[in-house]
């Protein structure tokens, strides 16, 4: 591996520095050498765009005016909505002790880094770190659960819907597949926050049967395949857990309610159904995006 080596992709690097003429000397070197460069000024617009924009480095002065790099460090370590695999490099112009270092590397430092910097030293640790990160990205690509929830994620309830089928067909029981949507009671159009999504799945798995299966299949919306249970059967799910939502707290803002909307597709007896697990949460799905009300019945023949 040589030191002018350029990455495949553009990746993007998050350079949080106020001061401007450090900024233009690192934003030089990093473009020359293939990355894409995101500029922040302070620590507040570090952590703004470290969590908006998902950058695939972050590197930090240790001295920010508006605190230090370490806190910074520290806050998107502890923030659900970063990635941990993210590398975050700190600067420190003017060196650093053993203790300030070893609190670097406690608050999720991967490297700090110290003036003169060694340009081609740096260049080839990036490289690494970005191949580790690449490597995580790809098991993520394989695996079955949502990274953020633990619940299943869309290859997940796949797999999972097959291997259901087959049993639920063989013993001709019921089955119901539920598409829920979680939102705030006063402003529904707004995105949850981070941290009260993780507790709606966390109430979600506490509620579920140890038959249920149960994923997060985007950023809003969650979904059952509950097997033995009927269309009545899947109106009572749906109540209970609307009831333990609303009651549970789980807003980060105090007195903010969560509220449900539902949509549902279910048959008596899944050995006569031409359709799949999968097939009945997807029109359970466009039944939930098609109705205006709090809950939606799709029928097995596609008519809503």
């Amino acid at each position: 591996m040589t030191t002018d080596s350029k990455p495949r992709r553009p990746f993007v690097i998050l350079l949080a520095t106020e001061n401007e003429i450090d900024s233009r000397a690192w934003r030089g070197v990093l473009e020359t050498s293939g990355y894409s460069v995101l500029d922040a000024a302070s620590s507040r617009e570090a952590l703004e765009l470290a969590r908006e924009r998902s950058p695939d480095v972050v590197v930090l002065d240790a001295a920010l005016g508006d605190g230090s790099g370490i806190r910074v460090c520290r806050e998107l370590s502890g923030s659900p909505d970063f990635d941990l695999a993210t590398p975050i490099i700190l600067i420190a112009a003017h060196g650093m002790s053993r203790a300030e270092r070893l609190s670097a590397y406690s608050s999720g430092a991967w490297e700090v880094c110290s003036f003169p910097l060694d340009g081609s030293a740096l260049l080839l640790k990036l490289q690494t770190f970005l191949g580790a990160k690449q490597a995580v990205d790809r098991i993520r690509g394989t695996c079955l659960v949502d990274v953020a929830t633990g619940l299943y994620n869309t290859t997940g309830l796949q797999r999972r819907a097959r291997e259901l089928a087959a049993d639920v067909a063989r013993h001709s029981e019921p089955l119901a597949c539920i598409a829920f949507t979680a939102m705030r009671a006063d402003r529904p159009d707004d995105d949850l926050d981070p941290g009260t999504t993780i507790r709606i799945a966390e109430q979600f798995r506490r509620f579920a049967r140890g038959s249920d299966v149960i994923g997060r299949v985007s950023t809003r919306e969650f979904a059952v395949i509950a097997p033995g249970t009927d269309a009545a059967g899947a109106l009572r799910m749906i109540d209970r857990l609307e009831e333990e939502l609303e009651t549970g707290g789980l807003a980060d803002v105090p007195g903010e309610a969560i509220r449900l909307r539902a949509g549902y597709c279910a048959t008596t007896n899944f050995a006569d159904l031409a359709l799949g697990p999968m097939d009945m949460l997807v029109r359970a799905s466009v039944a939930l995006h098609d109705s205006r009300g709090p809950r939606a019945q799709a029928s097995l023949d596609g008519r809503e």
